[in-house]
């Protein structure tokens, strides 16, 4: 507004109470006496004060509340990145909230339109293409009759490598869900669990046989080729025969020797000792 119309100044050796000659408009041309021209008043860069009110407004914002640590000139410690970004948690954990309510109301909200909509079929298919299953309307039943809760965690890189440390020194220690899931917070710490154990189990010859010779079989199966579908069931039948092998020696661990015990996880204080920084624990 003020650059489309600006105010002026005219100066005057004497103040009267005269009323000044108003400003000629667009187009109109006024004759002025020399020296009482009027000078429109110089204004600041309106962009560059645009530019360091916001650049001051994001300084004042990310100092009330930052969003991710700050960066260092020297490698810090974990300790000192560990409390940073845990009062940084407790800055994001209400938005982390609120998020995690509105979900948690949105599912429910779906369900129910789920339920009123498919009345009528029965059966409703959920899922992209290739995953569709079906699902009974009558299993999903009332929304409100049962809870539905979201979990939502932030993430953060530096925190992350603390974390691992902390998980590696603690295994062993501590049970392996606490670690999963408080530690290293993944988010399907289920899953997670039921892959260690599956991995667990393969350290085992005779189970890692035995799956072995039964993948080599399925795959025999699709082989159209006879000679490769052969040699494939070849191979799975030599894994079947380490499998009873083992089951034997087992069984009869006095005639044959005992059978190898599965390596066991170990932890140590080592990853700690490194995440320490240059200073210790400054």
């Amino acid at each position: 507004m003020r650059t489309l119309q600006p105010a002026y100044e005219r100066e005057a050796e004497v103040y009267t109470a005269d009323p000044v000659q108003p400003v000629p408009k667009a187009g109109q041309v006024a004759k002025v006496k020399k020296g009482e021209r009027a000078v429109p008043v110089p204004l600041g860069d309106m962009n560059q004060g645009s530019e360091i009110f916001r650049a001051d407004l994001l300084k004042m914002m990310d100092e009330g509340a930052p969003m991710s640590p700050r960066q260092y000139q020297t490698p810090p410690s974990a300790v000192e990145v560990s409390t940073e970004v845990e009062l940084i948690n407790q800055l994001v954990s209400s938005r982390v909230k609120a998020l995690q309510m509105g979900l948690s109301h949105l599912c429910r909200l779906m369900i129910d339109m789920t339920v009123k909509a498919g009345q009528d079929s029965g059966e409703v298919e959920i899922g992209g293409i290739g995953r569709q299953k079906s699902f009974s309307i009558s299993q999903l039943d009332n929304p409100k009759k049962y809870t539905i809760s979201c979990r939502l965690m932030s993430k953060n890189k530096k925190i992350e490598i603390v974390n691992e440390a902390r998980a590696m020194a603690l295994w062993g220690k501590m049970p392996d869900e606490f670690i999963i899931e408080n530690i290293l917070m993944v988010d399907d710490p289920a899953g997670v669990i039921k892959q260690m154990n599956t991995q667990k189990a393969r350290l085992d010859p005779a189970i890692d046989a035995l799956d072995s010779a039964i993948s080599l079989a399925e795959e025999a199966e699709d082989k159209e080729d006879e000679e490769e579908a052969d040699a494939l069931k070849l191979k799975s039948m030599i894994k079947l025969d380490t499998y009873v092998q083992i089951i034997l020696q087992r069984q009869n661990p006095m005639a044959q020797g005992g059978a190898p015990e599965p390596a066991q996880p170990t932890s140590n204080g080592n990853g700690l000792v490194k995440l320490l920084g240059n200073g210790g624990l400054v």
